[in-house]
């Protein structure tokens, strides 16, 4: 537990922010927290845009395994991504 003294500090501080920042306050009120790494769109979109690289030198040099990890990390990041939106649109998170 807290003493006195530190819940006093952090009235102060509470305090503080709601005069300086509303809106910031507003949103860790509501939940407006930052979304996790799985969330965001940009991991998802590097392995694909990883795995299209991959499977363009693939073919370019005739290497089946570069060409088959290409269609391998980008199928896996579609269907990944693709699973991530259906997760979030049960717990009605959609953005």
């Amino acid at each position: 537990m807290l003493s006195e003294n530190e819940k006093r500090k952090l009235r102060g501080i509470e305090q503080q922010l709601e005069r300086e920042a509303p809106q910031f306050v507003d949103e860790l009120r509501n939940g407006g927290a930052r979304l996790s790494l799985l969330d965001r769109e940009w991991p998802y979109t590097s392995i694909v845009l990883l795995g299209v690289a991959l499977f363009m030198l693939g073919w370019l040099v005739g290497s089946i395994v570069l060409f088959l990890m290409g269609v391998a990390a980008g199928t896996f990041a579609l269907v990944a991504r693709i699973r991530q939106r259906r997760r979030m649109g049960r717990r009605g998170g959609d953005k």
